[in-house]
């Protein structure tokens, strides 16, 4: 598992900011992380700063400082495991979460715009 902090904006992440500013998710920061599951299924979660919500915490990282170093740092992991609903960072306030999975490799149980509760399941691994 690798974890990354890439340096950015702190832009607002709403819908009507996205619609001028397009790139909103590749400028603002983000820390990033590449993990693989028991079925070694690669995803990416990507957890998205936004104004107000510089501050990105993971559980098991704590040299990574949001908002703080603009400096691009990366960090690797052997035998590091998440088990499902363990916490595995938060959001000093919240702010938005993106997750890529290989193709056919889940099925999704939301659907876009939907509303979701934290805890909420939203896919299903094959």
């Amino acid at each position: 598992m690798f974890a990354s902090k890439l340096p950015g904006k702190l832009y607002p992440v709403n819908l009507r900011y996205l619609r001028k500013k397009i790139d909103l998710f590749i400028e603002n920061e983000r820390v990033v992380l590449e993990c693989f599951t028991k079925k070694s299924t690669l995803l990416y979660i990507v957890l998205v700063g936004a104004l107000n919500v510089g501050q990105i915490n993971l559980v098991f990282e704590k040299r990574i400082e949001s908002n703080k170093k603009r400096e691009l740092s990366i960090f690797e992991y052997e035998n590091l495991w998440i088990k499902k609903g363990e916490l595995l960072g938060f959001f000093k306030m919240g702010s938005t979460v993106i997750t890529l999975f290989e193709k056919d490799s889940v099925e999704l149980e939301v659907n876009a715009n939907q509303k979701i509760k934290f805890g909420q399941r939203i896919a299903k691994f094959l």
